[in-house]
């Protein structure tokens, strides 16, 4: 005879977590980009990801910048 177990999920009941709320605080400034080569990949960031950028904070000192060189 097979007993069975309930499951341990079966009480848990997450709420949904909308990435919008937790990654975007400027819907207006911020912009998704698939990164298309392996020159940032010392700073884990791969060619594929894909990265979220919110142009309306101003880039400081050691912090990763996205720029664009005619077009590219």
């Amino acid at each position: 005879m097979v007993s069975q177990f309930p499951s341990p999920a079966q009480d848990y009941r997450g709420t949904r977590i909308d990435l919008n709320d937790v990654l975007v605080k400027d819907k207006a400034a911020t912009l998704i980009f698939t990164v298309s080569d392996d020159s940032m990949r010392d700073a884990g960031i791969c060619d594929g990801d894909e990265v979220l950028c919110d142009s309306s904070i101003r880039a400081q000192s050691g912090q990763v910048v996205i720029t664009s060189i005619d077009g590219e």
